[in-house]
């Protein structure tokens, strides 16, 4: 009798079971529940703007290769995730954007529109000639094309970013055009053009991200104008402006009013050789346009900073330790507290590291509003650049600073209406040289190969900002240079860019804000897989700091001990006669001092190894945590849980 009912409730269950799926899978889809700490599989608010503002419709070809994924595990799971992504786009879009998803089987036509398409293919195997595709190409309006060539795994904390970008541009009729200007190698790379002429050019991933979403024109360092169909200016490390080039800045930002600036009190990115030895670290100062848009910067002196001073790694010739990893003051990292939070170019950014950088501050009686974006901690001190000497020393520069206890603005944002730093005019052009160097008469007469009418018209001074000028100063360029915030690696001959600080982040942040575009500053925010400990870096810095004290100690106690007994054997080597004068007492003593310099030797080895004990006792705390105490906790839960629900059981029993 009890068997045909719970046959039937067997049947009832498994009924219900997959009608609960069958609903979930049509009425649920693309429902999910997202735990992540920057919530990557939540469409962000950006990313909404942007369909919400699609006035053609945008058409993503995904091209995925099914039935090869299933030799390669990892891209089939990443491939349902991309595929996902994609037709939640086009679900919340309200039929702006069309999806299609093809399968580009070997030697196929679906493979010859891929190769069409610009999809980077990778071969399966040496032999069989079969190519696993897995890209994205979109279109939109008119000819646009966007390309994605091949989704990597290192770049799947942006993928939301890159497929909003792709978007984006797709629905622009024109990208918005900035100019760049400056002694910063961003074409070329730290090479500059000599690597590019050997071939090892390689342009900065900041410019890179830049082209990504806009038209940018690099201009020359004696650039007389500015293009004035230029959205923003970007000032980058002007150690050598013209003063014609200075003067078509002061007036592009007096005209369009927008401008991103990177100076910088000693570029050390661009250091070289000095003729007596050592480097020359070029400034990169424009003291005269800084105080005319009512900011200032020390000159000749960074920023060295206790707390937050990125880990290095150093040699230690006096104690014959190499390889140890102590923070360097005059390079920072910049965290949560060290970032404007309620500005939108600042507000969302995880980690800036930056090099010898400058302070500014506000300028008195200039009438423009002064907003720090990037600030220093307490433990900060103003530092001559000459302490950074011609080989990083963060041990001396750690002795020599001492902490004023105040935070200094590193960058800032500067609004309001701004004056000329030229009240005279434009500066006047230098006279030409002739062929034996020597200065033509400033009455000549002009060149015949120019006729009057091929010259431009001179365009009126402006002595005040037509617009209230809005201008990001930073005050460092080495950000800019590659190895202060990403690892970037060469996959299928395209580069691909790790970050691990959010450096570029900031930049591309700061020209769309400046050009009116904050949709992607949110989800570029959001694409950091670098987050620091902060507990570990605190443990460095302490014992970085309990290190140098204990190890000056021991080593003057050494130098010293060394000094004694270097004075008593040379007595003892002045002759035979010499030497029968020293006394017993004498003769132990220097037995003592060799034992003395072998214990403080001895003792200056175990302060060099404790320099890392505390971390890897955390380290090991955590292993214990993660690998002990996680699995007995979720134990506890479940013999918990078994025991309430047997305890239910009894009282159910009971109560029947």
């Amino acid at each position: 009798m009890t068997q045909k009912p719970l046959g039937l409730a067997v049947l009832a269950a498994a009924g219900l079971f997959l009608a609960v799926n069958i609903a979930a899978a049509w009425g649920l889809h693309g429902w999910r529940v997202d735990f992540t700490a920057d919530r990557l599989h939540t469409l962000s608010q950006g990313t909404r703007n942007t369909l919400a503002a699609l006035t053609e419709p945008v058409t993503l070809k995904l091209f995925f290769s099914a039935k090869l994924s299933d030799q390669i595990p990892q891209f089939k799971a990443y491939g349902a995730r991309v595929r996902e992504v994609v037709l939640t786009y086009a679900a919340r879009s309200g039929g702006q954007v069309k999806v299609e998803i093809i399968d580009p089987t070997p030697f196929s036509e679906a493979e010859d529109g891929a190769v069409q398409a610009g999809i980077q293919g990778v071969p399966i195997d040496n032999s069989s000639g079969r190519q696993f595709y897995f890209g994205l190409q979109g279109s939109g309006a008119g000819a646009s094309r966007e390309v994605i060539p091949f989704f990597t795994q290192e770049r799947e904390r942006f993928l939301e970013y890159d497929l909003t970008r792709m978007i984006l541009n797709l629905n622009q009729t024109k990208k918005p055009l900035i100019a760049v200007i400056g002694d910063a190698p961003l074409e070329f790379g730290p090479g500059g053009v000599m690597a590019a002429m050997r071939g090892a050019g390689r342009p900065y991933m900041v410019l890179q991200l830049l082209r990504q979403t806009f038209d940018v024109k690099v201009l020359s360092g004696d650039a007389a104008e500015i293009d004035d169909e230029a959205a923003v200016l970007i000032v980058a490390r002007p150690t050598s402006l013209t003063p014609k080039a200075l003067y078509a800045v002061d007036q592009f930002v007096l005209n369009k009013g927008r401008a991103l600036v990177f100076v910088d009190p000693a570029a050390e990115s661009a250091a070289q050789g000095a003729p007596g030895g050592g480097q020359a670290v070029p400034r990169a100062e424009i003291p005269d346009l800084l105080a005319a848009w009512g900011v200032e910067m020390e000159s000749g002196r960074f920023v060295a900073d206790r707390r937050l001073g990125l880990p290095v790694e150093t040699e230690d010739g006096a104690a014959g330790a190499r390889g140890r990893v102590i923070p360097h003051p005059g390079w920072l990292g910049l965290g949560e507290n060290h970032i404007n939070r309620d500005d939108v170019v600042t507000a969302e950014l995880s980690v800036i590291n930056v090099g010898s950088i400058g302070s500014l501050k506000a300028r008195e009686g200039s009438g423009l509003t002064f907003a720090p974006l990037l600030m220093s901690s307490e433990q900060a001190a103003l530092m001559e650049v000459e302490k950074l000497g011609a080989r990083p020393d963060p041990e001396g520069i750690l002795r020599a600073l001492k902490p004023t206890g105040q935070r200094y603005a590193l960058a800032a944002r500067i609004t309001g209406r701004a004056k000329t730093a030229f009240p005279n005019g434009a500066p006047p052009d230098p006279a030409p040289e002739t062929k034996d160097g020597d200065k033509k008469d400033d009455a000549a007469k002009a060149s015949p190969e120019k006729k009057p009418e091929d010259a431009k018209p001179v365009k009126p001074h402006r002595a005040e900002s037509a617009v209230d000028v809005n201008i990001i100063v930073v005050a460092d360029s080495d950000l800019l240079e590659d190895r202060f915030w990403a690892r970037v690696r060469d996959f299928l001959g395209q580069q691909v860019a790790v970050p691990f600080a959010s450096n570029g982040d900031f930049v591309v942040n700061a020209v769309d804000n400046l050009a009116g575009s904050d949709d992607l500053i949110r989800l570029r925010s959001r694409g950091i897989s670098y987050r620091p400990f902060m507990v570990v870096d605190d443990l460095r810095r302490d014992a970085a700091d309990r290190f140098l004290a204990r190890r000056d100690e021991l080593q003057k106690a050494l130098d010293e001990t060394e000094k004694r007994l270097n004075e008593l054997q040379d007595r003892k080597k002045q002759g035979a006669a010499a030497a029968a004068t020293l006394s017993a007492e004498e003769e132990s003593a220097i037995e003592n001092f060799r034992d003395e310099m072998v214990r403080i030797r001895r003792q200056l080895r175990e302060v060099q190894h404790g320099l890392e004990r505390d971390i890897e006792n955390l380290a090991a705390w955590l292993k214990a945590i993660n690998i002990g105490l996680v699995p007995m906790g979720v134990l506890v839960v479940a013999g918990l849980n078994a025991l309430a629900r047997k305890h239910r059981r009894r009282i159910r029993v009971m109560r029947d």
